[in-house]
């Protein structure tokens, strides 16, 4: 009987341990046991939502503004949803357009910009006012321009422009910027006094560079054009070309925590890297990925580097961590592309996403995967949150897509919408989900607002989405603009239920000692 009881008792004292030591960190460090415990992340479908007229639209660029969702776009829809407009019939060719929603999703203004000829909106930002500052291109000669800098087209078959819009969607200056070949501005980005820093890309040799910069000459066919502007549009503070005798071709730019402009595009040669950079030699294809760093005047290169494989990588936004390293996304079909500690060390199928984290330096590989399975990953939103993860989206066509905690887990059509969440270390995934109908669809911008919600944009060609709390439930036709809000809740065990069957447990051993003491006098 007393090795039965002493059995028992030792039993009990495992099992209440734990509980017991559960219950001690829950009273002091609550953090300690949401680490030691299992959770689950519940993703949900809070707003998803069509936004279009009868023909084509989709919008590549978003931001947020205190709630507010900015969204540009083309459109080729004559009844496209307008509100409060500045330009209310479309000039013809396709449009672009630019459209703001509430927090509560409802529209505040929406409205056409462009001529006659085809116009596209590819960037956009927010001065310190909300004012809303776009990018693109335009083949239009009757483009709306107001207060320009160049007022009139320059030549071949398009040219940038810039343009300003209030927070309210009144036109406040617009203006072509280009030469007598090809041209287009691709993004743009505000500092702190409001000025305007755009990158393009251009086959003018009359672009008009000011002095003193890294590069004043075009270097032949496409190069990469880096602008600034002032925050009126009126002057130029500088302007220089980067590229060498092949083609190169501008994505994005950023500054880095000390004000450095860091370019990124794509290159088809290695001749404008610099010594010591990561990757000096052009990896082969149809392009590698080029990252450039350049002093705050675009006046001294710190450093170029290549980064690719053997055939077409391609970047489609940067940021930086804590300490101004280079963080890289975007998509590569090589199966040699780079890869260092990677969450996926072989490429998965047609193409695949890439995270890539370089030394602020250019010099260092510091961390680099793919992401992806058998057949396409294209990856065409990102964003770089403090605490070093990475968000990114776009589209896959795998039937073996990562998933994890997915709100969606298997492909509806051909492509669907992705999204993906890499943790800071780049070894396991947050979150990862598909979500799409029977036919195209894709998220081309993804940032996380101030309540941890996933906001996306992109466009689709279905007419079976799930629809959730919509603006337009209803689909417009040949492809609509695509929004949608994903909130994650994680849901650790609770430390009150451990903090209990502690108690209990410390209940019950002293039962059981007490029958022990009990047995053995009598």
């Amino acid at each position: 009987m007393s090795r039965m009881l002493g059995g028992l008792l030792l039993s009990f004292f495992l099992v209440s341990s734990i509980f017991l030591s559960a219950t001690a960190l829950s009273s002091n460090d609550v953090s300690a046991i949401q680490l030691q415990q299992e959770t689950t992340t519940n993703p949900i479908n809070e707003y998803t939502s069509y936004f279009g007229g009868s023909n084509i639209d989709w919008s590549f660029f978003a931001t947020l503004d205190d709630g507010n969702l900015i969204l540009i776009g083309d459109t080729s829809s004559t009844n496209f949803p307008l509100l409060n407009a500045y330009q209310d019939t479309q000039a013809g060719g396709g449009d672009t357009f630019i459209a703001k929603f509430d927090s509560q999703h409802q529209l505040v203004f929406a409205s056409y910009f462009g001529g006659s000829d085809l116009d596209r909106a590819t960037g956009m930002c927010l001065d310190s006012d909300g004012n809303i500052i776009t990018v693109g291109l335009t083949e239009s000669s009757d483009f709306p321009v107001l207060n320009p800098l160049q007022g009139s087209y320059g030549g071949g078959t398009s040219d940038g422009y810039f343009a300003k819009f209030s927070p309210t969607g009144d036109l406040l200056y617009s203006s072509y910027y280009g030469g007598s070949g090809t041209d287009w501005l691709q993004r743009v980005v505000c500092d702190e006094d409001d000025n305007l820093l755009t990158v393009g890309t251009s086959t003018s040799s009359d672009i008009g560079t000011t002095p003193d910069v890294v590069q004043p000459n075009h270097a032949g066919n496409n190069d990469i054009i880096l602008l600034k502007l002032s925050s009126d549009g009126q002057t130029k503070e500088f302007c220089t070309y980067f590229g060498s005798s092949t083609s190169d071709m501008s994505i994005g730019v950023q500054y880095d925590r000390h004000g450095n402009l860091v370019v990124f595009g794509a290159a088809t040669s290695g001749d404008n890297t610099t010594t010591n950079a990561y990757q000096e030699t052009y990896g082969g294809g149809t392009g590698d990925v080029i990252i450039i760093k350049l002093d705050s005047d675009a006046e001294t290169l710190q450093f170029a580097t290549l980064l690719g494989g053997e055939d077409w990588d391609f970047s489609a936004n940067l940021g930086f961590d804590s300490e101004n390293n280079i963080i890289v996304s975007g998509y590569t079909y090589s199966s040699l592309f780079p890869t260092m500690n990677p969450y996926q060390e072989e490429h998965g199928g047609i193409n695949d996403a890439f995270v890539s984290k370089l030394s602020a330096n250019g010099e260092e590989l510091l961390f680099s995967t793919f992401i992806g399975g058998e057949g396409e990953e294209q990856i065409h939103g990102g964003t770089f949150l403090d605490d070093g993860s990475v968000v990114l989206s776009g589209y896959s066509t795998s039937d073996d897509y990562p998933l994890v905690n997915a709100l969606q887990d298997e492909n509806q059509g051909g492509r669907d919408a992705c999204i993906i969440h890499l943790e800071a270390d780049g070894q396991s995934l947050r979150f990862s989900t598909l979500l799409g109908g029977d036919r195209t669809d894709s998220f081309e911008w993804v940032d996380v607002d101030s309540n941890g919600n996933y906001v996306l944009v992109g466009f689709t060609a279905s007419t079976d989405l799930p629809i959730t709390n919509a603006y337009q439930s209803e689909y417009g036709g040949s492809r609509d603009v695509l929004i949608s809000v994903i909130s994650t809740t994680s849901q650790p065990l609770d430390s009150d239920l451990l903090v209990i069957l502690g108690v209990l447990s410390g209940v019950i051993i002293l039962g059981v000692v007490l029958v022990v003491f009990h047995t053995k006098r009598r």
